[in-house]
């Protein structure tokens, strides 16, 4: 056995070996680098600083497992945080390889569903779509008349036929153009307001680039994280406050709907709540503290 002593030769005791382990070991081993006593070739010291560095490791293991565990707890249960978001926030952009004519408002600026928000300039695709009506007539007329000299015994049933199908062709290029031309409006999906302007008026818009980004600020949801094991009897329907930094008021809310999933490495998963009136000072974007009670154990 071979006993554990200082730098300077005294021996430690055991109860400091277990209450202040940690703390002699550092400074032991701090003072055996400094002084140069821990050379392989003095005897029986190089044990020592193999003794003191294996303890050291393990102390040090100790408070990282520590730290790691108190790490895997991901909420105060008294500081829940909430954030305010919308339902509905989508980004609207251009079918059409086209210029942007009219963008109808600027950022938060209100809107109703279907109103018209962008227009493009499509003189090129309603050219095409008056030549398109001209040609449909066309074949109508011609179709009309072989349909006639076949009653008459002057055409054959193959011509009717050939001029029944150049009419069908003229419908579809109609209606083709007839769906080319409401792309050259974008209207609102939903009610709203305009969040930020991509691009502006007289910008070429192609296929799919963001021309205007909105946003439902009416119907608002709380995005909350709690610790996985609450969802035992955090429910939906279950009533809670949530106070809003901003306002500074707390308003009555409920929990709408759990999350798919359990995040494993946090075990906490998020819930989706929502006031139970509609005001109208809460925007998408505020935060606050969700204050939840848990039920009464009997």
């Amino acid at each position: 056995m071979i006993g554990l002593r200082r730098s300077d030769g005294t021996a430690f005791e055991s109860d400091d070996i277990i209450v202040r382990g940690d703390e002699i070991l550092r400074g032991e081993y701090a003072r055996l680098l400094k002084d140069g006593k821990t050379r392989l070739n003095q005897p029986g010291n190089h044990w020592v600083f193999i003794l003191l560095s294996f303890l050291l490791a393990t102390f040090y293991a100790g408070d990282m497992l520590a730290q790691s565990v108190e790490a895997i707890d991901p909420v105060n249960p008294d500081q829940i945080h909430g954030e305010l978001r919308s339902r509905q926030v989508t980004s609207l952009s251009s079918e059409l390889p086209a210029r942007i004519e009219k963008i109808a408002l600027r950022e938060g600026f209100r809107f109703e569903k279907g109103s018209v928000l962008i227009k493009l300039d499509c003189a090129l695709i309603k050219a095409q779509h008056e030549k398109t009506k001209a040609v449909l007539v066309a074949t109508e007329k011609k179709y009309a008349v072989e349909k006639r000299l076949l009653e008459l015994n002057s055409t054959g049933e193959l011509d009717v036929q050939n001029a029944e199908a150049e009419m069908g062709k003229a419908l579809a290029d109609m209606e083709a153009g007839r769906v080319r031309l409401s792309k050259c409006v974008i209207r609102a999906p939903f009610s709203g307001r305009i969040v930020e302007r991509k691009m502006g008026e007289h910008q070429f818009a192609q296929v799919g680039r963001e021309i205007i980004r909105i946003i439902d600020d009416k119907n608002l949801e709380i995005a909350f994280i709690i610790p996985s094991h609450w969802v035992t009897w955090l429910k939906p329907g279950y009533r809670f406050l949530y106070r809003v930094n901003e306002t500074g008021k707390d308003y009555p809310a409920k929990v709408v709907q759990r999350g798919a999933q359990v995040d494993a490495v946090s075990r906490s998963i998020i819930m989706i709540g929502r006031t139970i009136a509609d005001h109208e000072e809460l925007i998408p974007g505020m935060s606050g503290i969700v204050n939840i009670k848990p039920p009464n154990k009997d």
